[in-house]
């Protein structure tokens, strides 16, 4: 899988002169995701799980030669989820989130309650694009 910061990587290499940039916007709450970026028709790729299922601990890990962009630190306990599967939030109603789903190539609907859990539970991980 990629994160956050392998993703912005690659985008902003890709964006380079087009007047657009990849910003990791992890951590944020999906109320800021929605009042900062949604209702501006800013999509934010999210990370949750594959059709919202529960994620599964496959592999656990100590972290050894952690990174200054990490948000793991040496010695912290690495878990690998299972299901992990990055959405393209695009919209919302009363009681759902609307995503581009790059599995599926479709539109999708959930529960918001099933997607802030999921989002909580994969770290928050956000990603959006902005104009420079």
């Amino acid at each position: 899988g990629c994160f956050p910061p392998a993703i912005c990587t690659a985008m902003n290499s890709y964006l380079k002169g087009k007047g657009y940039r990849a910003v990791d916007v992890s951590g944020s709450s999906t109320e800021l995701l929605l009042n900062r970026y949604i209702v501006n028709n800013q999509p934010v790729l999210i990370w949750a799980t594959m059709w919202m299922q529960e994620p599964a601990v496959t592999y656990e890990w100590k972290v050894k030669g952690a990174k200054s962009y990490s948000s793991y630190k040496d010695g912290d306990t690495c878990k690998w989820l299972a299901n992990e599967h990055c959405l393209l939030l695009t919209g919302y109603d009363s009681s759902f989130y609307y995503f581009n789903d790059p599995w599926t190539n479709s539109r999708i609907a959930y529960s918001k309650s099933i997607v802030n859990t999921r989002y909580n539970e994969l770290g928050k991980q956000a990603v959006v694009m902005v104009k420079k």
